[in-house]
C-alpha cells in the first residue's frame, strides 16, 4: 500500500513502497524527495518565525500609523502658517495700495497746485513787465501835479473834509494819502 506525503501548502505525493517498482528514474524521484523535505523544513523553520514577522508587520505598519499622522500633522500646521502669512501679505498689499493711492492723490493735488502758482508767476511776470516797461517810459503829471519819487501829487488848496477830499480823489482815479515823511512834507 502506498502510502502520500503531503507538505503544508504542496501538492500530495505518492510515497512508493519500492522506488524502483513505481519509478522508472530512482535518482529523479531522490532529488524530488530531498527537495519536498527541504521544502517542508523550511515551511516548518517559517512557522516558529511566524510570530517574529507577525510582529514585525505590527511594528512596521504602527510606524506609518505614526509617520502619515506626523506628515498629516506637520502639513496642517504648515497649511495654517502658510494661511497666516497669505493673510499679512494681503494685508501689506492693501495697506501699500493705500498708501499709494494717497501718494498718487496728493501728487496729483500738488501738480494743480504748481499749475496754478505757475500761471499765477506767468501773470504776475506779465504785470511786472508792464510795470517795467511803464516806468522806463518818461513819466509826466497832469498840470498842477508835481512828480516824487515817480508818484504824482496835487496839492488841494481847498480845505474840506477827509471823506469829502478822498471821494474828490477817487473821482479823478487817485487816492487820497497822508504825508508822514520828511521829503513829501519838504516837497
Amino acid at each position: 500500500m502506498a502510502s502520500v506525503l503531503q507538505l503544508h501548502g504542496l501538492l500530495p505525493v505518492p510515497l512508493p513502497t519500492s522506488t524502483e517498482s513505481m519509478w522508472p528514474f530512482p535518482i529523479l524521484w531522490r532529488q524530488l524527495s530531498c527537495l519536498f523535505l527541504r521544502s517542508a523544513t523550511e515551511f516548518r523553520s517559517q512557522e516558529l518565525r511566524k510570530p517574529f514577522h507577525r510582529a514585525m508587520v505590527l511594528c512596521l505598519g504602527l510606524l506609518s500609523v505614526f509617520l502619515l499622522g506626523s506628515s498629516a500633522s506637520a502639513s496642517t500646521v504648515n497649511r495654517g502658517t502658510i494661511h497666516d502669512s497669505m493673510a499679512e501679505l494681503f494685508m501689506t498689499k492693501a495697506n501699500l495700495t493705500e498708501r499709494l493711492q494717497a501718494s498718487n492723490d496728493k501728487l496729483s493735488s500738488i501738480s494743480e497746485e504748481r499749475d496754478l502758482l505757475k500761471a499765477n508767476l506767468t501773470e504776475m511776470a506779465k504785470e511786472l513787465d508792464r510795470l517795467q516797461s511803464l516806468s522806463k517810459q518818461k513819466k509826466t503829471c497832469p498840470s498842477q501835479w508835481i512828480m516824487f519819487r515817480c508818484s504824482c501829487y496835487f496839492f488841494s488848496t481847498v480845505s474840506d473834509s477827509w471823506g469829502k477830499g478822498r471821494q474828490d480823489c477817487r473821482d479823478t482815479g487817485a487816492d487820497l494819502v497822508m504825508i508822514d515823511s520828511y521829503e513829501e512834507q519838504v516837497m
